[in-house]
């Protein structure tokens, strides 16, 4: 994820950049769908309470500042060691910016391009790229 040695207010201002040029961005690429966090959160919380998924927050301070400016939510969560943020934007557009700005600044902390991923208004980054398993375990939970 990010690194506490990097500024924050560069972070927010290169976040703020990226998201407003990737905004204005062509359509086009999803499947339609809009996925929300409220139902998602409730879905992992049923395979937390069976051992599927650890940590798991929705609210409270976020450190991720990426997360906090996603207009549709954000959860926070942990599976198997693996920390991972999902962002949810309000449609894909939203979901394709925010994943650029995951991206821009992956590189530099070392996150591999396999930790990113983006379902339509969603972005999942990871702490590292997931196992098979754990990516499904997450991704089985978007609800629309």
């Amino acid at each position: 994820m990010v690194s506490p040695h990097v500024s924050y207010r560069m972070m927010a201002a290169c976040s703020g950049l990226l998201v407003a040029l990737a905004s204005g961005c062509g359509g086009g690429g999803g499947s339609g769908k809009v996925y929300a966090e409220k139902a998602t959160f409730s879905c992992l919380t049923t395979k937390q309470a069976s051992g599927g998924v650890g940590e798991l927050s929705d609210t409270g301070d976020n450190w991720d500042y990426i997360q906090n400016d996603a207009t549709g939510g954000w959860i926070s969560g942990k599976i198997n060691g693996n920390d991972f943020a999902m962002s949810f934007g309000k449609a894909d557009e939203e979901g394709r910016a925010i994943e650029q700005s995951y991206r821009a600044i992956a590189g530099g902390f070392g996150v591999e391009d396999a930790a990113i991923v983006r379902r339509d208004n969603v972005v999942i980054s990871w702490t590292v790229a997931p196992s098979d398993e754990s990516k499904s375990t997450v991704e089985d939970c978007l609800q629309e």
